[in-house]
């Protein structure tokens, strides 16, 4: 929601509050703001899409996270290759032929794995 709309939304507010107890319009205002922000928030709340698909080729970061879970895991005793979905495609595809969104959900089953020994 756009500040403007908000703004015009505790104008309509203060100037209900003026009709309906008296005074001015400014009087009113600051109390009409923060009922504008609340009906603001609560109207579009933040969603953080876990579903979001990522477009593009995989980042260093990405492959040096990676590289790096793996090599924890191994240490522990974990053979990554044969227990973790999607190793064996990484893998194969290399850098290059991994995309974001696979390389994100590479990572998020390392990590799980790496909570479920830990």
């Amino acid at each position: 929601m756009k500040k403007s709309v908000i703004m015009s939304n505790a104008w309509k507010i203060a100037r209900k509050g003026q009709n309906q107890f008296g005074g001015k319009v400014t009087d009113y205002l600051s109390e009409a703001l923060k009922q504008a922000w609340e009906i603001a928030r609560n109207f579009q709340p933040k969603q953080f899409d876990s579903n979001k698909k990522l477009s593009g080729m995989m980042t260093g970061k990405q492959d040096w996270f990676i590289t790096k879970l793996m090599k924890e895991l191994d240490q522990q005793g974990i053979d990554v290759i044969d227990k973790v979905p999607g190793v064996i495609e990484y893998l194969n595809q290399g850098t290059y032929g991994t995309s974001k969104q696979e390389a994100s959900e590479l990572i998020n089953e390392l990590l799980n794995m790496k909570k479920a020994v830990a």
